[in-house]
């Protein structure tokens, strides 16, 4: 037998023990690739869920805006009414801006973890008819709430500086995801402009 015959065997014996892939590495190697598949596809959902969230508070900011403009445009004495009172809804749900109106309507806490020593009396917040109706640029509904506090303690004197506090809280049915939306909230205090520091 010649060498190159004996090379020839040789080559042929080793390519026919080394014929293709075992079952075991068939599937070590599907399962790899399913778990990449499935990485790649998570990171897809949560990078998703993450813009449609910035979207959704950008949006509610906006229209928190849009509604303090509205307020801090009207006259001083038009802001609020002296000593309103608000009837807090039976279940006030802790993720709604009513859950902060205290017993027997007539304070509001500024607070949204709702713990202050003293809430500030209410000046207007009139939920008789229920949050106000609006649309963000895009279309989303959304429901706002709007009070006003007396920053100081409310006697006899009339109030000098309110506290205007605009809560935006998304249509759950309206908008897009599942998931719990909170409210988005802003706060600016308008001072009479009549008053002068002694």
């Amino acid at each position: 037998m010649t060498t190159g015959t004996r090379w020839y065997r040789s080559l042929v014996g080793q390519a026919a023990e080394e014929d293709g892939f075992t079952i075991i590495e068939v599937l070590v190697a599907a399962f790899i690739l399913v778990l990449g598949a499935l990485a790649v596809f998570m990171t897809f959902g949560a990078a998703i869920h993450n813009v449609q969230r910035g979207k959704e508070t950008q949006q509610g900011i906006s229209v928190a805006q849009r509604e303090m403009e509205r307020i801090r445009v009207e006259p001083f004495e038009d802001i609020g009414v002296e000593n309103g009172r608000v009837d807090p809804p039976s279940s006030a749900s802790a993720t709604l801006p009513t859950s902060r109106v205290g017993p027997g309507g007539t304070t509001f806490t500024l607070k949204r973890t709702g713990q202050e020593e003293s809430p500030p009396t209410f000046v207007e917040g009139d939920l008789s008819a229920g949050p106000i109706p609006r649309a963000s640029e895009d279309g989303t509904r959304v429901d706002v709430y709007r009070f006003v506090v007396c920053e100081e303690a409310v006697t006899t004197t009339p109030c000098l500086s309110k506290r205007v506090v605009v809560d935006v809280v998304p249509i759950a049915a309206d908008n897009q995801g599942n998931y719990q939306h909170s409210y988005y909230e802003l706060q600016s205090t308008v001072v009479d402009p009549t008053f002068s520091a002694q």
